[in-house]
This record gives structure tokens, C-alpha cells and sequence, in this order.
């Protein structure tokens, strides 16, 4: 079972700290729509912008940001069916 943690004023949005979901493993975008069909649609696009990772998020799997993965080359990073995806919004303050 692979969990979604979300942070901050998305925890707030969506009144869950953790979403378990039944999963096989496979890429970032697929766990998302899966997390999506619980969470609302809307969750899709806190995480994607025009089939794009946003850039003003920070996403985590397994504690390994996505953005340093991808700069590997790995063009869809993926989650393993016992993962933890991390989804902070951006962070504001001071």
C-alpha cells in the first residue's frame, strides 16, 4: 500500500494528512489520478499543469525530490508499490 502525504494549506484543502492507496507501482502521473478519484478532481492539478510537474511544488517520493530525479534524465519518475509520494504547495513567509 503507497501513501500521499500532503502538507500545509493542501492538508488544509483537503482535511486529510494521508491518503493509502492500493498500488502496483508505476509512474508519478498514474499514482496522482489514483489519489485524484479520492481526493477530487481538482488534486490533479495540484501537482500537474498542462500534463507538466508544476514548478511551484515540491514533490517527493520516497524523501528523494522529484525535480533532482528528473534531472537525471528520467523523464516520469516513478512510485513504488510500498512508496510515499510527498506533495508540498509553496511556501510562503517570514
Amino acid at each position: 500500500m503507497a501513501r500521499l502525504l500532503l502538507f500545509a494549506t493542501l492538508r488544509d484543502k483537503y482535511g486529510v494528512r494521508e491518503v493509502r492507496l492500493n498500488w502496483s507501482g508505476g509512474p508519478l502521473k498514474r499514482f496522482v489520478e489514483e489519489a485524484s478519484r479520492k481526493l477530487g478532481g481538482d488534486f490533479y492539478r495540484e501537482v500537474y499543469r498542462d500534463g507538466r510537474l508544476r514548478d511551484d511544488r515540491i514533490i517527493m517520493i520516497d524523501g528523494r525530490n522529484v525535480k533532482d530525479i528528473k534531472r537525471r534524465g528520467v523523464d516520469e519518475p516513478y512510485v513504488p508499490p510500498e512508496g510515499t509520494v510527498a506533495v508540498f504547495p509553496p511556501l510562503a513567509g517570514g
